[in-house]
């Protein structure tokens, strides 16, 4: 067991102790009524747990968290739904017929439900799983679990939330919240806190001082990217950026999953997705380190058993018995001295008439009491109403703020939606605030005032039930219609878009057209270039050609047969043969020259040939539409020109229209302002009959149970008169050995009360000597620690 729950189960058991043996001791001298209180404390501390409410969305992981601390997955996980009541969680020994779940309905007539707490049922009745059907007629669900730490004395409260899904939800949680010892108040490590939440943390944190805030899944967190402590930081910037002036809670960051791992029987997977479901007792206690519930747990438990709302349930039964036995002590006092004093019949007498003078005095007190309570409570109904107009006054100063803001009318409707939610939502508040300040307030003029008769008062006034009418609310509905001509405006209007956009159309034109433009006279300068350039390279390669060659001539020496002359040359011929003639040949050779000449003429044709082709390459851009670029400048140059004097005209008349669009949408906000003057008057006279006609209720109702305090008071002290008026006749009809018989007795009693009494007062020095443990509140941004 966690040393701060044995530590209290200790004190409990010494109160407990305590409370038998003066139970023992008033039953011993006849208090039958002081036995039955002392014996319904008894009860009521043995039945008693610590109450701790969790409060949520359900994305923060609650029911994981929930199940984490109780030590197994006793509840389901909803994933998609949120839940949809108040619902306690108490240990199975506490069910009054062995059924593990407990259904109460909203509808006093509807029997009280038992069934199974399967993961089914629970889904069904506790979640929006179970339709409209669980938020209209549940009002609460117990389930009776087998958790070592119910068992432990602790009953947690899951609630469905300050957003809740039904009307009444916020406030049903408020209530849960002002009587738990502790709350958590919950966030996911992936959203640290909204607008919203940050809205409903600052009110709570103003009304009550028993709020830790949880920061869950900060396994999830990605170290690569962030770290635990600046993500908590990052909270506490988030909520500071937005209520600079507000006090907020300590922050505590766990991972409630990886906690429900290392300390469930069953075998879940962890890390995600890693299918590893098989952990040894070292990989669940790295589990458990790294969860950091531990730290969290510790230090909740310290805060529900030395928190000012324990020590002072440990504190009143023990108050209760001291005064008890102070009154019993001077009783045996007055009875001894009387006793002593006892010694003669006039003496007796005296005495009896003094007594009869005391129950004079109680009845006049009594008539007096009656009507200074009735008189402070109607000063209470007075200072309550004049709460009332400050709170109604200030709502009507922040509407009227918002009113004045309004400048637009095309937003106007959906800010007036927002301000009849605004004032629907407030309104109920106010009443219900005022209600539950008036009941406080009185408390506390009771306790410090009426102590005797405040114990019997307390838990009637508690009863007490405002008024069941709702208040009525009016919708404010704003006429924002626009009176203005707006046929001249938007045909003048389309005639100049009209013409607008056939310039828009001839600058596309111009501007496509002189691109194309650019384009022939980017060409037409390269084929210049290329004319010139075939040109240069013809004198260039000519030049290598060179000079035309010269034909050349050759002396051939040539040598042939000739016949011989005469009669004997024919001889000769025959026998001797043709003779050999030595002579000389000239041949001329122009192949150079042709060459030359054959070279040069196919140089010229491909020349003529490219040039040929630049020429109808020319040509071909001639053939087309052909203007200089400029040209197409100064045509844009006009049309802009064209252009400006149309939109000149166009803001012009847009300027004149809208200067009357104004001044006519200024007359309409000037009517819903006053209007919304009526509307804010109307409001609040509602506002303040509610309250007067609820504060009138519990006026009568609380006046009337102070009232019946005071005659129970009354009847309590008369009895006790009688008894000693009573006891005084006896003394005077006894004898002495009667009277030292009866001495002795009291002599006995006394000592049996002193030790009481002393153990009594011991114990009340135990529990003084606590250091009352609060939760920390900051102001600014402190490092996380």
């Amino acid at each position: 067991m966690n040393l701060h729950l044995q530590q209290h189960q200790k004190r409990k058991e010494s109160l407990l102790t305590l409370l038998t043996r003066s139970a023992e001791y008033f039953a011993g001298i006849g208090e039958d009524e002081k036995v039955e209180s002392l014996k319904q404390f008894s009860t009521d501390l043995q039945n008693g747990d610590f109450s701790i409410v969790i409060v949520g969305e359900f994305s923060a992981g609650k029911s994981t968290f929930l199940n984490a601390v109780m030590g197994d997955r006793y509840l389901p996980s909803f994933t998609s739904e949120t839940t949809a009541t108040i619902n306690f969680l108490k240990h199975v020994s506490k069910s009054p017929n062995g059924h593990t779940m407990q259904i109460d309905y909203k509808n006093p007539s509807t029997p009280t439900k038992y069934g199974e707490a399967t993961k089914e049922s629970i889904a069904k009745n506790v979640s929006t799983l179970g339709g409209d059907q669980v938020v209209q007629d549940i009002e609460s669900v117990t389930l009776y679990l087998n958790s070592p730490l119910l068992e432990q004395g602790i009953t947690l409260v899951d609630s469905p939330g300050l957003n809740g899904v039904a009307k009444g939800h916020a406030e049903v949680t408020e209530r849960q919240i002002e009587r738990s010892h502790a709350c958590i108040y919950m966030f996911a490590a992936s959203q640290p806190g909204s607008k919203s939440d940050f809205e409903v943390l600052a009110k709570l944190s103003e009304r009550f001082d028993n709020i830790f805030l949880v920061l869950n899944q900060i396994d999830k967190i990605k170290q690569s990217e962030e770290t635990v402590e600046s993500v908590v930081n990052r909270l506490r910037e988030n909520y500071l950026t937005f209520f600079p002036d507000h006090k907020m809670p300590e922050i505590y960051p766990i991972a409630a999953y990886p906690a429900l791992v290392s300390r469930t029987k069953e075998q879940l997977e962890y890390p995600d997705n890693s299918m590893q479901k098989d952990h040894d007792a070292d990989a669940r206690a790295r589990f458990l380190e790294l969860s950091r519930i531990g730290l969290f747990e510790q230090r909740l438990w310290k805060f529900v058993t030395d928190g000012e709302k324990t020590i002072q349930e440990l504190r009143a039964p023990a108050e209760m018995i001291q005064h008890e036995l102070a009154k019993r002590s001077a009783v045996i006092n007055e009875t001894l001295e009387s006793l002593a004093d006892a010694k003669d019949a006039d003496e007796i007498n005296v005495r009896i008439q003094e007594v009869e003078a005391d129950l004079q005095i109680i009845r006049e007190n009594l008539e007096q009491q009656k009507g200074s309570i009735q008189l402070e409570i109607k000063e209470l109904v007075s200072d309550i109403k004049n709460s009332a107009k400050s709170q109604i006054e200030e709502i009507r100063t922040g509407l009227e703020s918002k009113i004045n803001g309004f400048t637009d009318l095309e937003s106007i409707q959906t800010q007036i939606d927002r301000i009849n939610r605004q004032v629907n939502r407030e309104c109920e508040q106010i009443v219900e605030h005022l209600d539950d300040e008036f009941t406080s307030s009185l408390r506390k003029k009771m306790n410090s005032k009426y102590q005797e008769i405040a114990v019997l008062a307390n838990d009637k006034i508690a009863e007490t039930a405002p008024n069941s009418n709702s208040i009525r609310t009016i919708a404010f509905e704003a006429n924002t219609d626009v009176r203005i001509n707006m046929d001249a405006y938007d045909q003048k209007t389309k005639e100049i878009e009209q013409e607008m956009e056939e310039l828009r159309k001839k600058t596309d034109d111009t501007s496509m057209k002189k691109l194309e433009a650019i384009k022939v006279k980017r060409k037409m300068d390269a084929l210049e270039s290329q004319m010139i350039q075939i040109q240069q390279e013809e004198q260039i390669k000519l030049s290598f050609l060179g000079e035309r060659p010269a034909v050349e001539r050759h002396t051939i020496q040539t040598e042939h047969k000739e016949g011989r002359g005469g009669i004997f040359g024919f001889i000769g011929n025959v026998f001797l043969g043709k003779k050999s003639v030595t002579g000389t040949k000239y041949e001329v050779d122009d192949s150079a020259q042709r060459k030359y000449d054959e070279e040069r003429e196919q140089l010229r044709k491909e020349i003529n040939d490219t040039r040929k082709k630049l020429e109808q390459a020319k040509n071909e851009l001639y053939s087309k539409e052909s203007v200089d670029p400029e040209v197409y400048d100064l045509e844009q140059q006009r049309i802009q020109q064209q252009q400006l004097y149309l939109q000149q005209q166009r803001d012009k008349y847009i300027a004149e229209y809208s200067e009357k669009l104004q001044q006519e949408q200024q007359k309409v906000l000037t009517n819903i302002r006053y209007e919304f003057e009526d509307y804010l008057t109307a409001i609040s006279r509602e506002i303040s009959k509610m309250v007067r006609t609820n504060i009138r209720g519990k006026e009568e109702q609380i006046a009337k149970v102070m009232i019946e305090a005071l005659d129970m008071q009354f009847e309590k002290q008369s009895q006790e008169k009688q008894a000693k008026l009573q006891e005084l006749v006896d003394i005077l009809q006894s004898d002495e050995t009667e009277r030292a018989e009866k001495r002795k007795e009291l002599e006995q009693e006394k000592q049996q009360l002193k030790a009481l009494a002393k153990d009594v007062l011991e114990f009340i020095s135990e529990i003084d000597s606590i250091n009352v443990d609060v939760i920390k509140q900051e102001s600014k941004q402190t490092n996380f620690a």
